[in-house]
């Protein structure tokens, strides 16, 4: 069912698509929580990909604001799998119906998008968070060194200067895509983070995204992970909490099947 599922949005969104559009976009709105579901039309062609004679083309930056607010930030990386589907969610409170959508290319490249929500509460009151424009934060430009670190535990320290970390706090819940090396992964948080950083130990290049966070949004991100080694590895996530502290999950995957430690095909298998 999951599967079928999976081919209609692909369908019905490559169908309504304009040839310029470098991402299609869903919404849903129920109980004040806005659910958006991006299918982003990128290749993910990074340098480990190039060897096979292809050329690099990946989305390294996706952005979302509804008004002065950023709802979504994420720097990523060719280790997501070829266009990927990216969820996020956010509380509505009465932001504002238009999203704008802003994607990089490795090259720099911009394309802008909007999105109008149907169906939103009516609320009486209008938000009023802080009114000055949110800053976006691209950290492939402001952090160029992270993405060429080799190890986890290099990442983690061009990133946050050290490795302490508390376990818990997170939550990782993944669901395999059978033999296509992808794992679905699916992360929230339970405490109040400034960034979260996903990595994984089955690629050349560990960082797969970073997030800036912002209290204008949930951390509750769905991403498509590209595992090319084979045997076994592992999928972490650090978080940076506003108390200062970084907070660490992970857990063990079968590279070859991309199925998680501990569960079948299709299984969803969480971490805390």
């Amino acid at each position: 069912m999951q599967k079928f599922l999976l081919i209609f949005f692909l369908m019905t969104t490559h169908l309504l698509a304009s040839n310029h559009d470098v991402i299609n976009i869903k919404t849903k709105v129920s109980k004040g929580i806005v659910k958006v579901k991006m299918l982003i039309h990128s290749p993910m062609y990074g340098a480990e990909k190039v060897k096979d004679g292809n050329k690099e083309d990946y989305i390294n930056h996706v952005s979302v604001r509804v008004g002065n607010y950023i709802v979504y930030d994420a720097s990523l990386s060719e280790n997501l799998k070829s266009n990927p589907i990216i969820e996020f969610k956010y509380p509505f409170k009465n932001r504002g119906k238009t999203l704008e959508f802003i994607t990089t290319n490795n090259k720099g490249k911009k394309s802008y998008q909007t999105k109008t929500l149907k169906h939103t509460p009516s609320l009486k009151q209008q938000y009023h968070g802080d009114s000055k424009e949110q800053a976006f934060i691209n950290y492939r430009d402001i952090k160029p060194d992270l993405w060429k670190k080799k190890t986890v535990r290099e990442a983690i320290i061009e990133l946050y200067g050290h490795t302490k970390t508390i376990s818990g706090k997170i939550e990782i819940c993944s669901t395999p895509e059978g033999p296509y090396h992808t794992v679905n992964v699916n992360i929230r948080a339970h405490v109040l983070l400034e960034s979260l950083l996903i990595l994984t130990d089955a690629n050349p290049s560990p960082v797969v995204a970073l997030f800036h966070t912002t209290p204008d949004a949930l951390i509750n991100y769905k991403v498509p992970i590209s595992m090319l080694k084979s045997g076994y590895g592992h999928i972490i996530v650090i978080g940076k909490g506003l108390d200062g502290k970084l907070y660490k999950t992970s857990h063990k995957v079968n590279v070859w099947t991309a199925s998680c430690d501990g569960g079948g095909d299709n299984e969803v298998i969480c971490h805390y």
